[in-house]
């Protein structure tokens, strides 16, 4: 299915219930009883993010006496700069009950053509990115870095801003984009696992037209776009078990209105073990990205 990347928020009818195509009505009570809180982003281009504000692109908050983060390679390579969340300015009253209410969040990944995934491993175990979390943040310029560290040049370009050669989702970025954030609650996504069980799906839902038709409806009533939290979004499938244990942390999809793309308009995630949440362990962040 041909997607358009970074979509609007999930339809609600006038009395704030989730709005549902026929052939998922009879799914109601299962979807609305499985809804988690989730936090949708979106780009705004009006003002110029501080340094120390959630952010896509630019420059993150990085103190200068700090050592910029590198791979967990045997020869560690630098990181790029993807994204940074301010939890104060996101979840200060506590939408998402388990993610602190202040501090930042920050992502990098390796500059590399697969933007620092690694297929031949375990999708849980990529070393070509990292998540560094920051309980406490100064809103003050002095003694911030101001300039990106410029990793080694990879032989493709695909353009961030002059920095040709960079191997990144970005494509003809701006040098940096404040991000806005709305709360929310959502159901399953079509291609979560979890969509299998409460469709009531069979094992070769693909030979069945009824169940092909409802896991579609549930693709296109919810598209994905920009979140923190609330289930995550993909466009070949979901690389985690059924029943497994890790939930979505941060999404970042493709946004061809800011030139965002993860190859063939695909979904970057990063997803967190609900321990380490509640420990505030953000060390094993798992990263996964694909496209169509």
């Amino acid at each position: 299915m041909a997607r358009a990347g970074a979509g609007a928020a999930d339809p609600r009818r006038e009395d704030g219930a989730v709005w549902l195509p026929a052939e998922l009505e009879p799914y109601r009570a299962a979807l609305t009883a499985g809804e988690r809180p989730v936090v949708r982003l979106s780009a705004d281009l009006s003002r110029r993010p501080q340094p120390w504000q959630s952010r896509v692109g630019g420059v993150p908050y990085w103190p200068q006496d700090e050592a910029w983060p590198m791979s967990r390679e045997a020869d560690p390579r630098p990181l790029v700069f993807l994204a940074q969340l301010n939890l104060a300015e996101l979840n200060a009253k506590g939408y998402w009950p388990e993610l602190p209410r202040q501090g930042l969040l920050q992502f990098f990944i390796l500059n590399t053509d697969l933007y620092g995934a690694d297929f031949d491993r375990d999708w849980a175990e990529s070393i070509g990115h990292r998540v560094i979390y920051r309980p406490e943040v100064r809103q003050d310029m002095a003694g911030l870095r101001r300039e990106i560290v410029q990793p080694q040049l990879s032989e493709h370009s695909l353009g961030l801003d002059d920095l040709e050669g960079f191997e990144t989702p970005f494509k003809q970025w701006p040098t940096e984009v404040a991000l806005t954030a709305l709360p929310d609650t959502e159901p399953v996504s079509g291609s979560d696992a979890l969509s299998h069980a409460l469709l009531k799906l069979p094992d070769n839902y693909w030979e069945d037209d009824d169940a092909s038709e409802k896991l579609s409806a549930l693709y296109e009533t919810f598209p994905a776009g920009h979140k923190l939290g609330g289930y995550p979004n993909f466009t070949q499938s979901d690389p985690r078990q059924p029943d497994g244990e890790w939930v979505l942390l941060f999404q970042l999809d493709s946004d061809p209105r800011l030139g965002l793309m993860w190859g063939d308009v695909g979904i970057g995630n990063f997803f967190i073990r609900p321990d380490d949440l509640k420990n505030l362990d953000f060390s094993r962040v798992a990263y996964h990205w694909d496209c169509s």
